[in-house]
């Protein structure tokens, strides 16, 4: 069964704050978030064919692409909360819990 890719880092990584139009050193990111602008991180890695964000469970929302362990992303179409766990329901996949503080690797998106 393919899993959701929590915490997981890629060889290469680079990151970018659009809004600043800079290029960040991990030093300069606080949260997956520009410590200059609080803006979310554009995360690049050579593995990948698109960019992602990282986000807490609990800001993960209701259309968010996921990305799995094949290294796809899949459509979020419905988010349940209960007692600190976030239930995904994954489009082609079923249900997958997190814990409200896991970081999970998300499509990048405009704010």
């Amino acid at each position: 069964m393919t899993r959701i890719m929590t915490t997981h880092s890629f060889d290469g990584e680079t990151y970018k704050c659009y809004e600043c139009d800079k290029i960040l050193s991990e030093s300069q990111i606080e949260e997956w978030r520009c410590v200059f602008c609080r803006y979310r991180v554009s995360i690049d890695a050579p593995s990948l064919s698109r960019r992602i964000m990282r986000k807490y469970a609990h800001e993960v929302t209701f259309n968010n692409m996921i990305l799995m362990s094949d290294t796809k992303f899949y459509e979020i179409y419905k988010v349940e909360e209960k007692k600190g766990i976030f239930q995904f329901n994954i489009k082609g996949f079923g249900k997958y819990k997190q814990s409200s503080d896991d970081w999970v690797n998300c499509l990048f998106e405009d704010e």
